[in-house]
C-alpha cells in the first residue's frame, strides 16, 4: 500500500463522515432558533423536519445493507453529490414539505457515506494502519459540527469542496491495488444484535442533545444566540478530539473498557441537565 493511498483513503472517509453526519444531521441543529424566529417553521415544524431526516437515515442505512456490494459501491459518489445538493436546497426556504424533503435526502445519503463510503476507506488500508485512520476519518463528523455553528452560511460550499475532495479519492482507490486483508472471525449472532441495542439506547437519551440542545437553550433557557452556538462549538470540540482519543484509550484500557467507559461518560453528561441550566 502507498502513502496516497493512504491519503485517499482519509480524504473519502473523512468527506464522508463531514458530509453524512457533521453537516447531513448536525448542520440542522443550531440553525433551529434562527429559523423560528424567521418564520420559516414553527418549532413543531422543525421538529417535523429533524424527524425527516432520522427517517432517511434508516432507509439509506437499511438500503446499504441489503443492496449487492457493486451496487452499493457504485453509488457512493452520486451519494456525495446528492447530499451536498440536499445543503444548497436547505439554504433558502420554500416551504415545509420542500424543507422535509431535502432533509430526508440528507438523511438517506448520510448513513450511505457512513456505511459505504467510510467502509471502503477503511478496508482499502492495511489492518495495521486502520485504527490510526479511522480516529482520522471520524473527526470529519466533529469538523463538520464546527462549520455548522461558526459559519454556517457556507456550510453548503463546505460540501461542495468535500464532495469534490472524495470524488478525486474515489477514483484514486478505484485504480489502486486492494490492500491485503485476512477474513475476521465469524460473529456469534448475538454480538450485532447486542451494539444494535447499544446504538438504539444511545440515541434515546443523545438526540434531545444533538438535533434539539441549541434551540433548547435558546428559546427556552433564554441564552442568547452567540451562547447557544457557542454551547455547539464546544460539542463540535468534544467530536474532533474524541475519534482521536479512541484509538488510545482503546489500546490502554482494551476495546471493551473503553467502550463501556465512552458509554458511562456520556450518560453522565446527558444528565447533567437535571440538575441545572
Amino acid at each position: 500500500m502507498t502513502r496516497n493511498t493512504l491519503r485517499d483513503a482519509w480524504w473519502l472517509g473523512f468527506a464522508g463522515t463531514l458530509l453524512g453526519i457533521g453537516l447531513g444531521r448536525f448542520a440542522h441543529a443550531p440553525l433551529v432558533p434562527g429559523m423560528v424566529a424567521a418564520g420559516w417553521m414553527s418549532p413543531a415544524e422543525a421538529a417535523v423536519a429533524g424527524a425527516m431526516n432520522f427517517v432517511g437515515y434508516l432507509i439509506g442505512a437499511a438500503g446499504a445493507l441489503v443492496a449487492p456490494r457493486s451496487v452499493a459501491r457504485g453509488l457512493v459518489v452520486p451519494m456525495l453529490w446528492l447530499t451536498t445538493l440536499s445543503l444548497v436546497a436547505c439554504a433558502g426556504f420554500l416551504g415545509l414539505a420542500w424543507f422535509s424533503a431535502w432533509r430526508l435526502v440528507a438523511g438517506v445519503g448520510g448513513a450511505w457515506l457512513m456505511i459505504v463510503g467510510v467502509s471502503t476507506a477503511i478496508t482499502a488500508v492495511t489492518p495495521a494502519d486502520r485504527p490510526r485512520l479511522s480516529g482520522r476519518i471520524f473527526a470529519g463528523i466533529g469538523v463538520g459540527i464546527l462549520l455548522a455553528a461558526g459559519i454556517g452560511a457556507v456550510a453548503e460550499r463546505a460540501g461542495v469542496v468535500a464532495a469534490a475532495l472524495a470524488h478525486r479519492a474515489w477514483r484514486q482507490l478505484a485504480a489502486a491495488p486492494a490492500a491485503d486483508t485476512a477474513t475476521p472471525p465469524p460473529l456469534r449472532t448475538w454480538v450485532p444484535v447486542l451494539v444494535v441495542c447499544a446504538y438504539a439506547m444511545d440515541a434515546v437519551g443523545f438526540i434531545p442533545h444533538s438535533v434539539f440542545w441549541v434551540d433548547y437553550l435558546v428559546r427556552e433557557v433564554g441564552y442568547s444566540a452567540w451562547a447557544g452556538a457557542g454551547q455547539w462549538w464546544l460539542f463540535g470540540v468534544g467530536s474532533v478530539v474524541g475519534p482521536l482519543l479512541a484509538g488510545g484509550l482503546a489500546q490502554w484500557l482494551g476495546a471493551g473498557r473503553a467502550t463501556a467507559g465512552a458509554y458511562a461518560a456520556m450518560a453522565g453528561a446527558i444528565a447533567l441537565p437535571l440538575l441545572g441550566s
